[in-house]
């Protein structure tokens, strides 16, 4: 019913040096433990009983201060549906190039998995935005069904804006000149 090997030892993963490594003692963490963040769990909880559903469900960015709960929530979640065949791959940033290779591991697998991506912010010219995008926007690889990613940030946006990235007066002639914003 939940697979064998890997799949049926551990429901929470880390992605390391191109490998899945099962979790032997993850965070233990439960929903009814988080005070607070109400309105980010009860959309969570629902998008991800869309995935568990086989129904279309969301990729997910939560974003707020330092300690509000947002990585403890993904945990959470992970904790509460693993014996509905939801599994939790933690990726870093500098992993996500890697995500094709990821998806490729698990899309037929009959587990659900939260692609769990924390602190995740880019500089300029980021070529692991790049990769990101990629699976969050499709390529001619059709989309996982089985996959969503959640990931985490301090910041709403994910790159750094500049007062000197907006259009100038000088930029007048510049059709288009917010497509560069």
């Amino acid at each position: 019913q939940h697979g064998a090997g890997k799949f049926s030892t551990y429901h929470v993963f880390r992605w390391h040096q191109g490998k899945l490594l099962g979790i032997a003692q993850p965070d233990a963490i439960a929903l009814s433990q988080l005070v607070g963040y109400e309105t980010p769990k009860q959309k969570l909880l629902q998008n991800t009983q869309f995935l568990l559903a086989r129904q279309p469900a969301l990729n997910a960015l939560l974003y707020g201060s330092r300690g509000s709960g947002k990585s403890s929530l993904v945990k959470a979640i992970a904790n509460e549906y693993q014996t509905q065949g939801l599994r939790l791959i933690e990726v870093e940033k500098s992993q996500l190039h890697d995500l094709a290779n990821i998806l490729d591991q698990v899309r037929d697998q009959p587990q659900f998995f939260i692609i769990f991506v924390d602190d995740l912010s880019f500089e300029e010219d980021d070529n692991d935005f790049k990769a990101l995008k990629v699976v969050l926007e499709g390529s001619a690889t059709a989309r996982a069904k089985n996959v969503v990613v959640y990931a985490t940030s301090n910041r709403r946006h994910l790159i750094r804006e500049f007062f000197d990235d907006r259009p100038r007066p000088r930029d007048a002639d510049e059709i288009h000149a917010w497509d560069t914003v």
